[in-house]
């Protein structure tokens, strides 16, 4: 069964398979055979999405919500630490594909084996994190025989319908903020609003099924430009906060990622003003009519 909604079924029973299916391969990949770095990524990725679909319910079943959604980002949490680790010695690999001199190169080089050894420092504390990730799946079973007995009984886009407005509005306000802000909390909130209503046009690509998985491509692709100005961010932040790291070397990074964040952010606004330039009520009208043509 695919995993997004079929308008030609009850919708209320499409919203409780399509997250049993979420919550089941959540379990399954926080456990699985893969290294510890990719189940943590994995169960990091599922948390977003349950959270993320999680939204569309708000204003049918606000308890389930909000029980769900508090322990999938409290898990998330727990398991930062780990992934932040990994993802800065990426980053700061990426840095090293730009034209640097021969002195900015050293000090990449330099700040390189300083994050590697941190990386290292957190993959010993693996068994804590296996135990984060046993819990999750525990958590995620458990959700899942709590969204079985979930009574969702309406059918019809209107279960889902302020859920999915909602995301869209907030994902266009934070463009705009980010247009203006041009960096900081602005654009991670932008991020944030943006991959959920990416899921949510995943979800429901069925009503317009070649605008909406055309948009939610584009979507995606303008939060991998979001999110890696976030993970430069982040590791701009932590250069900044590290004494072990020296100045001088820190001061080479941080003229780099500032280079970088500028190119990005310049393409995710470009791509933000095609993307967020219909007015929320023009865009759920024009959901709304192709989920009920489908749905007939």
């Amino acid at each position: 069964m695919p995993a997004h909604f079929n308008p030609r079924n009850v919708l209320g029973a499409e919203i409780r398979r399509v997250l049993r299916h979420q919550l089941a391969d959540a379990a399954r990949r926080a456990t699985g055979p893969e290294t510890l770095a990719d189940r943590v990524h994995a169960a990091r990725t599922a948390s977003k999405r349950l959270r993320a679909a999680l939204r569309l319910l708000k204003s049918e079943a606000p308890e389930f919500v909000a029980v769900e959604s508090g322990w999938l980002r409290a898990l998330a949490r727990q398991l930062a630490a780990s992934r932040e680790a990994e993802v800065r010695v990426i980053v700061l690999d990426s840095l090293q594909t730009l034209p640097p001199d021969r002195a900015a190169a050293a000090a990449l080089r330099r700040i390189r084996a300083r994050l590697t050894a941190e990386r290292a420092a957190q993959r010993a504390a693996g068994a804590g994190v296996e135990r984060v990730l046993a819990g999750f799946a525990r958590r995620a079973r458990a959700a899942d025989r709590r969204t079985a007995v979930l009574e969702l009984d309406a059918n019809g886009f209107g279960l889902v319908f302020e859920g999915f407005a909602k995301t869209y509005r907030r994902a266009r306000r934070a463009f705009f903020r980010a247009r203006v802000r041009k960096g900081g909390p602005a654009v991670h909130d932008w991020r944030k609003a943006a991959k959920a209503h990416s899921e949510h046009c995943r979800l429901l690509q069925a009503a317009r099924p070649k605008a909406l998985k055309r948009r939610h491509r584009e979507l995606a692709a303008l939060c991998v430009l979001l999110g890696t100005h976030h993970d430069l961010e982040n590791l701009r932040d932590h250069l900044k906060a590290n004494p072990a790291v020296a100045r001088s070397d820190g001061d080479f990074a941080l003229r780099h990622i500032a280079r970088r964040q500028e190119a990005l952010l310049t393409a995710a606004l470009r791509t933000g003003r095609r993307l967020f330039a219909a007015k929320p009520r023009s865009l759920r009208n024009r959901v709304r009519a192709g989920w009920k043509a489908a749905s007939r």
